[in-house]
């Protein structure tokens, strides 16, 4: 490349008789010279772009992407790409950068780029998938009611709300978990058109319902998410009495806390196996 640089005037004898000096112009043609390290302060620009996947051209979302400038080691700023693969940069100093952008899954990639001032460039950028030897992932999750158990306990002796224990669901032995709260001051059971049970306060105001402290889904009827086998304890709470952790319901609270599954003893541990075992040899009987 060559740079052209501004005219430069400067005097010559005149050739042609009777003239005098003459003043002539003309351009002076130089290489072209590195850009200078340093740029002005103050001016900026801007960029944007799209990151695809090369292989379906399709977006690639949560792509982060990272400006250095050059001969910094410490990015100057780091965007993510967004639901449609777009990205940008609003304000950026002029100058040579190195643009690094970087996805799960793909493989880095590292371009040079010189932004001008009042130049908005933008660029569409393609990663190539990468196929990645991933260590196998073990997830152990462990039941911690009988932790929960021990606020449940505590609250309870507090007499703030209202309480239904394993002993209470043991003595009553209901056929759904909403019989649980047909004896609850305040709460009623009401049917929906297809015959599931759903807990109101209040005239017809709804609680909040959380399963050990997890809020579940707006409108879900206990009797579809749980069986009386499964409860542990149930917490009934107003607005004004609800734990600070649950007080931001409008309507209450309900906080049901399942049981940890216990290993059957004695009897049952051989009972149901023999029987299956029993039924099988009298098919075989019965067929010769």
């Amino acid at each position: 490349m060559r740079k052209t640089l501004p005219r430069r005037c400067f005097l010559r004898p005149a050739l042609i008789a009777g003239a005098g000096l003459s003043v002539v112009c003309a351009p002076i043609v130089l290489p072209a010279q590195s850009p200078p390290s340093r740029t002005p302060q103050g001016v900026h620009t801007a960029l944007a772009g799209t990151v695809l996947d090369r292989a379906s051209d399709r977006p690639v979302t949560g792509a982060l992407i990272s400006l250095t400038r050059v001969g910094s080691a410490q990015p100057l700023s780091l965007v993510e790409a967004d639901s449609i693969g777009e990205f940008t940069f609003p304000t950026v100093p002029v100058g040579h950068y190195t643009l690094t952008i970087q996805r799960f899954g793909y493989q880095d990639l590292t371009e040079d780029l010189l932004l001008r001032a009042s130049v908005q460039t933008e660029i569409t950028a393609s990663l190539v998938p990468e196929a990645m030897n991933v260590e196998p992932v073990f997830v152990t999750v462990e039941r911690r009611t009988s932790m929960m158990m021990a606020d449940f306990e505590r609250r309870r002796a507090l007499g703030i709300g209202q309480f239904v224990t394993r002993e209470d669901i043991e003595a009553r032995r209901p056929r759904e978990v909403s019989d649980l709260f047909r004896a609850v001051p305040g709460v009623r059971v009401v049917p929906d058109r297809r015959g599931d049970a759903h807990l109101v306060v209040r005239g017809r105001c709804a609680p909040d319902l959380y399963v050990d402290g997890v809020s579940a889904y707006e409108g879900m009827s206990l009797d579809l998410m749980l069986h009386p086998d499964d409860v542990e304890g149930i917490e009934v709470y107003t607005t004004a009495s609800a734990p600070p952790q649950y007080a931001r319901a409008a309507c209450g609270v309900v906080i049901v806390w399942t049981r940890v599954p216990q290993r059957v003893q004695g009897r049952a541990g051989w009972w149901k196996p023999l029987t299956i075992l029993g039924g099988l040899v009298g098919v075989l009987t019965l067929v010769r």
